[in-house]
């Protein structure tokens, strides 16, 4: 995992730095065409569970600047500049909503801007599906350069295959796929980044001797008061049951994992299941369906810690970014901020409440 760059004035304690935002307009192969210079401060936010993660409200831009603006076609790169020359980009950005507003004195446009993914909600071209042995990688190759994206990285770590086919009908949309197919490999959600790049990629360790982007201080970088930490885990399942079923009368296989009799909200603790159901195509063994079950279990939001503050804006945030604070370490997912030089960055941060390495126990059918 790499560090993000070091910079003298984002590091400062509590800021104490200014800066500006540009609004460049790209064309369709993302060439600089122009800039847009909106009236009001906008909001930025990131949110990791939602199908469009990046957006921007409360954009309000003149009179004057309508004319040159195609709201069907253009994209919006947003970038943070500072006072010693280094720029940071925040995001690409397509237009989503076109509200007129009519006062006494101009008509004014305000929009709201939402990531790429806004392309990936619709369905994807064709019918798309997998062969018995199909690899996932190609797969996810294949989808995006389907849907259209030239800008993307895939993780080349992924060796997983289909056990059975797998057919997704033409109402699919696309980011339900690609979801599907990250899910299968291991991966984190599909994400596009600061750069506007699709991320298909393994989630970075949570270990403490894996390297951070960001060691962060409740005494230097994060606001007085903004601090707080929260669990879930009383509403959080104790019991992932996978079924699964390849088609062409298959026999359906399920595997359900138990977590760890000894934590807090086991069924062993609390003297009941609390079960939820994951149903995937084209798992080929139970060993399979198992693997999936603990990787829910891993991976479920209700099963973690969270942590939230506000601290000074810092472009270098993405989503997924591991944060340090103090000892421990967290894994960022979600955060918004104000496009205003002295804005606030409010962040949720989150981490397993129990380890990697606690163990299930196990059922087969």
């Amino acid at each position: 995992m790499k560090d993000i760059p070091a910079n003298d004035l984002l590091d400062l304690r509590l800021g104490g730095f200014s800066c500006a935002f540009t609004f460049e307009l790209l064309d369709q192969g993302w060439n600089v065409i122009g800039e847009m210079h909106p009236q009001s401060g906008a909001t930025m936010a990131m949110n990791s569970t939602a199908t469009i993660q990046r957006t921007v409200r409360g954009l309000v831009l003149p009179e004057s600047e309508l004319q040159d603006i195609n709201i069907f076609s253009d994209r919006v790169l947003i970038t943070m500049r500072l006072s010693d020359g280094t720029s940071w980009p925040m995001g690409v950005f397509l237009f989503t909503t076109d509200v007129n507003k009519i006062s006494p004195t101009e008509v004014v446009l305000e929009t709201s801007l939402v990531d790429q993914g806004f392309i990936l909600n619709y369905p994807a071209p064709n019918t798309f599906g997998l062969p018995e042995g199909g690899s996932v990688g190609k797969a996810m190759e294949e989808i995006v350069e389907t849907v259209g994206f030239t800008r993307y990285n895939i993780s080349s770590t992924t060796t997983q295959v289909y056990g059975g086919p797998v057919i997704y009908q033409p109402a699919t949309p696309a980011i339900q796929i690609l979801r599907d197919l990250c899910h299968r490999a291991g991966f984190l959600p599909p994400y596009f980044d600061n750069t506007g790049t699709l991320i298909l990629r393994m989630a970075d360790s949570l270990d403490p001797d894996a390297g951070h982007r960001y060691p962060l201080s409740t005494e230097s970088r994060i606001i007085s008061n903004s601090y707080s930490i929260s669990t879930h885990l009383l509403e959080a399942p104790n019991t992932y049951k996978v079924i699964s079923s390849g088609g062409n009368d298959t026999a359906t296989i399920s595997a359900t994992a138990f977590v760890d009799p000894n934590l807090p909200h086991s069924k062993e603790n609390r003297g009941f299941r609390i079960t939820e159901i994951i149903s995937v195509q084209g798992l080929g063994s139970t060993n399979d369906c198992l693997a999936v079950a603990q990787s829910r279990a891993r991976s479920d939001p209700k099963n973690f810690t969270t942590v939230e503050f506000q601290s000074v804006i810092d472009p270098r945030h993405d989503i997924f970014d591991i944060i340090q604070l103090g000892t421990e370490t967290f894994r960022e997912m979600s955060w918004s901020t104000e496009l205003k030089s002295g804005g606030l960055m409010s962040h949720s941060l989150n981490r397993r409440t129990f380890n990697a390495n606690d163990t299930f126990e196990q059922e087969f059918q």
